[in-house]
């Protein structure tokens, strides 16, 4: 039996430590704070400074606003800027309470009427055939006239609803606002495919991104994603990771990981907080999800 002497004794000493830790330690917390508070803020202050220079290339394009949006385009595509902004209005509400975040004031999306102005926009290469993208507070999205291979107004809304990058980009433009950038390159582009999938069916599948090969690893995804030499494959990777949280543990997980990253804490921490996975051990649960089912991912 311990006496009561020798327990007080413990007492103290535990609680004399306490004095001296629990300072340090809410030091160390209130430090960390005030950095990723900086962080953000340094984050915020570029992104709209981008913005701003996004704008002023634009300069003299037409304009034309919606709810939720504002619309710079060029003359030629006069006719579809309608369309387009009805298509962004359709998936605003879908994207916004997906991700439990309404960014403040209107997006700004910018229209271009071919691939040469929106490669020119970002000094992309030639090469380079996307059809949207989002950088700097900006979605930038390449007239449907350029791509959708009709002229029939019907048919190309259907066909821009449903393959274009309107969803995808907004999911982007969402989530940076609501986390101040805090997240892995990854992450982001596997929510959106996560979220262009669910809202419209879509999904990029190509030979190149079977599963049946070596696969990219967490770390690889985390250090040099848009530097991989099979792109395919790292945005299918990214998005079954997605997919792999929400379904093993839920819509309202991913969401909880979500709101942490609004909140300032680590992508790491929250997925070991939330999932109990993180790193290696996200990475194996992951692959033995992913090689239990080979007929709906190794396509």
């Amino acid at each position: 039996m311990i006496s009561k002497s020798i327990f007080s004794i413990h007492l103290r000493q535990v609680a004399w430590a306490l004095l001296v830790i629990l300072p340090l330690t809410a030091a160390v917390y209130t430090i960390a704070t005030h950095l990723e508070a900086a962080r953000a803020f340094a984050y915020d202050q570029l992104r709209e400074r981008g913005k701003a220079v996004a704008l002023s290339r634009a300069r003299g394009f037409m304009k034309l606003e919606s709810q939720h949006f504002t619309l710079e385009y060029e003359a030629p595509d006069s006719d579809v800027a309608p369309m387009v902004l009805r298509a962004a209005e359709s998936f605003y509400g879908p994207v916004t309470g997906d991700l439990g975040y309404t960014p403040p004031g209107k997006v700004t999306l910018i229209l271009y009427p071919d691939r040469e102005e929106l490669r020119n926009s970002f000094g992309w290469p030639s090469n380079n055939d996307a059809m949207g993208v989002y950088w700097t507070g900006v979605i930038r999205v390449l007239s449907p006239k350029a791509w959708t291979g009709t002229d029939d107004p019907v048919k190309m809304e259907k066909l821009f609803r449903k393959n274009g990058p309107v969803a995808h980009e907004l999911t982007h433009y969402v989530l940076d606002y609501k986390t101040s950038g805090n997240y892995p390159r990854w992450f982001t582009e596997g929510l959106a495919q996560y979220e262009e999938h669910r809202l419209t069916g879509f999904l990029w599948i190509e030979p190149e991104s079977s599963f049946d090969q070596s696969l990219y690893t967490l770390t690889d995804l985390d250090t040099r994603f848009d530097s991989l030499d099979n792109q395919a494959l790292a945005y299918r990777e990214a998005f079954t990771l997605v997919s792999f949280i929400s379904e093993r543990f839920g819509p309202d997980q991913l969401s909880a990981i979500l709101g942490d990253l609004a909140s300032g804490v680590s992508f790491d921490q929250s997925l070991q907080h939330r999932i109990g996975l993180a790193g290696d051990n996200l990475q194996k649960a992951w692959l033995t999800w992913i090689y239990d089912r080979p007929d709906r991912w190794n396509q």
